[in-house]
C-alpha cells in the first residue's frame, strides 16, 4: 500500500515530535519546601532561591541563611528532617542585608 507523499511526511513529523517530546526533561521547580525552614518552622513550599546537592540529593532553600546553615552541618538538617524533629533553639532569621544594631 503506498501513502499519499504529504500524509507520509505528516507521519514522520508526528512520529519525530512524539519522540522528541518523551525525552525532554521535567521544568525545574520555581517552588518547593526549604530543607532549614520545613524542618524548624513547618513551613510549606516556597520560591526556590537556592539548591544544593548533597550525596546525591537535592534540597532547596528560601534564602542564602538557610542554604549557609545547611552547608554548615548537612547530616543535622536531613536526620531532624528524617525523625521530624524541631532543633531545640531555632536561629533567629532576619532579612537579607538587615544589620543588626548594638
Amino acid at each position: 500500500m503506498r501513502f499519499p507523499f504529504p500524509l507520509a511526511l505528516l507521519l514522520l513529523a508526528l512520529c519525530a515530535g512524539a519522540a522528541r517530546a518523551q525525552t525532554d526533561p521535567p521544568a525545574p521547580p520555581t517552588e518547593a519546601p526549604c530543607a532549614v525552614c520545613s524542618v524548624r518552622e513547618g513551613a510549606g513550599p516556597e520560591p526556590i532561591h537556592s539548591s544544593v546537592v548533597h550525596n546525591g540529593v537535592t534540597y532547596h532553600f528560601c534564602s542564602e541563611a538557610c542554604r549557609v546553615e545547611f552547608l554548615g552541618d548537612p547530616e543535622k538538617w536531613i536526620r531532624l528532617a528524617q525523625e521530624g524533629a524541631r532543633p531545640a533553639t531555632p536561629p533567629t532569621r532576619r532579612p537579607s542585608g538587615a544589620r543588626v544594631l548594638s
